[in-house]
This record gives structure tokens, C-alpha cells and sequence, in this order.
């Protein structure tokens, strides 16, 4: 319900821009958008790991593009299963669009923290 929310409240920016009237456009960029969130957050872990518990990561950061690659691919198609396939981009923007978990306050919370997520890293 929350992963959905958080997609939602991407679908809704990009909804709302006047220079987005493409369909594919929204949900891949919201989709983008969160499976940017997931990777920041497998490199916050990385981080955490290796300054925090010692964890020698090394050899995983030599080899960083093969990780990326071996991770964003199935999560992004996994994002894309559970998210975007066959219009459930249209169903989420509905479900969402007059519940009560959709102010201004919580849209916001999900941008923090998308950048968050971000900042966190450097």
C-alpha cells in the first residue's frame, strides 16, 4: 500500500505538468523515480555497512557496474509487474486520487524522502 502511494504521489507530479500529456511518459518517469528511491537506498546499506559494522564491500564496489546492473534490472522489471503493466498505473492513480492519504503534507513526505535518499549517499 505505501510502495503504491509512493508511486502515486509521482504519477500525480507528472500528471499535473502541463508538458506531460503522454500516458507512457507518466508511469515510466514515476517509475523511474522510485526505482531511483530503491537503488539510493541499496547504497545507503552499502554505506552503513562498510563505515559503520566494518563490513569489508570492497570487492562489490570494484565490481559496482555489474551490481547496479544485476540489481536495477530485476527490481525495475519487478517495480514494473507490480506498478505499471497493463494500465495499473490507472488503477493506482484512481484508487488514490480521492483517498484520504492524498494532501499536499504526505505528497511532500514522499519527496523528502525521495532526495533524502539522495543526500544520504554523499
Amino acid at each position: 500500500m505505501l510502495l503504491r502511494f509512493y508511486y502515486f504521489t509521482f504519477l500525480y507530479h507528472y500528471t499535473h505538468q502541463a508538458s506531460t500529456k503522454n500516458d507512457e511518459g507518466k508511469w515510466f518517469r514515476a517509475l523511474g523515480v522510485v526505482l531511483l528511491t530503491f537503488f539510493f537506498l541499496v547504497m545507503w546499506i552499502y554505506v552503513i555497512l562498510e563505515h559503520f559494522f566494518n563490513v569489508p564491500m570492497k570487492g562489490l564496489y570494484q565490481n559496482r557496474y555489474y551490481v547496479i546492473i544485476g540489481f536495477g534490472v530485476p527490481v525495475g522489471y519487478l517495480l514494473y509487474l507490480i506498478l505499471a503493466q497493463n494500465g495499473k498505473y490507472n488503477a493506482i492513480y484512481e484508487e488514490f486520487e480521492s483517498n484520504p492519504w492524498n494532501t499536499k503534507k504526505n505528497r511532500v513526505i514522499c519527496w523528502v524522502i525521495w532526495v533524502a535518499s539522495i543526500f544520504v549517499d554523499l
